[in-house]
């Protein structure tokens, strides 16, 4: 199904598209969301109905925005921040979006669709909701831990994995903040830690993670699957500085205890720099 002429915001969805499009009624598609932001959906009887502006994104749907962000050289966090996801309205993809989407493009995600864990079982993503500067995952089994290629890293998600999204004021660098549910075996000697934050700025991306942004890498676009190049997939920065964390652009909520504050403060040197 072809997209209509986009709008003028220089988002990757059609001009009017929340407006045009019906709100979800489907009941099993409003119990997946409850699963996921139960504020978004409420009971009224015996009937679910949206509690926000909700709207389902098909699979012809989620495959045509993805070919624009192709298009457009994104990487994902440039998907996520798009305008149209920091609007009223919230996006709902089922797992045959998700799966169409996943068997035909290729993207750098520290949750991936779908994929084989380091026991070599599959998993896959159930549920991607994303508006209102939020985006909520659900997947099909409570833990999924997995060698990341790209990161050269082991990472760790939760059944349910969430994370807000903003710009900073100048629209310059854009984070995914507040991540909730994904961490990273940084190991000795500190072993798994929750990665807490990423940001995008200048065509590289950083994770926060013990305390720091860690050394940036270049962001890799979303593609075709057949037209990845395997030296872009597995592209890495050399060495870079490490960028303080700014003071007012991105707020990172955590509740340390002291030992842990003095841990991150007396951290004497990185064992964890390439992530």
């Amino acid at each position: 199904m072809a997209m209509p002429v986009l709008a003028q915001n220089d988002s990757i969805f059609p001009q009017g598209y929340c407006r045009d499009s019906a709100p979800i009624a489907d009941q099993a598609s409003l119990q997946a969301i409850r699963q996921v932001f139960p504020d978004d959906v409420k009971a009224v009887g015996n009937t679910l109905v949206p509690a926000v502006p909700l709207r389902e994104l098909s699979r012809d749907a989620a495959l045509s925005l993805m070919a624009e962000s192709s298009k457009r050289l994104y990487g994902v966090a440039d998907f996520l921040t798009d305008p149209e996801f920091r609007s009223e309205c919230v996006y709902y993809l089922g797992a045959e979006a998700l799966k169409a989407v996943h068997e035909v493009y290729d993207m750098d995600l520290g949750t991936p669709l779908g994929g084989v864990d380091q026991n070599n079982q599959p998993y896959s993503m159930l549920v991607m909701i994303v508006g209102q500067g939020k985006v909520g995952l659900l997947y099909d089994r409570e833990r999924v831990t997995y060698f990341n290629k790209r990161a050269r890293r082991t990472l760790s998600f939760r059944k349910n994995v969430y994370l807000d999204l903003s710009l900073s004021d100048d629209c310059g660098i854009k984070f995914l903040n507040r991540i909730r549910g994904l961490s990273v075996d940084t190991g000795f000697p500190y072993g798994w830690e929750n990665i807490e934050a990423m940001r995008q700025t200048s065509g590289r991306v950083q994770s926060y993670v013990l305390g720091k942004w860690r050394s940036p890498t270049p962001v890799i676009p979303i593609a075709m699957r057949s037209a990845v190049n395997a030296e872009v997939m597995t592209a890495k920065a050399a060495s870079f500085e490490e960028i303080a964390l700014p003071a007012t652009a991105v707020s990172l909520q955590a509740d340390f205890s002291s030992l842990e504050t003095l841990r991150r403060l007396t951290e004497a040197r990185l064992p964890f720099k390439g992530f």
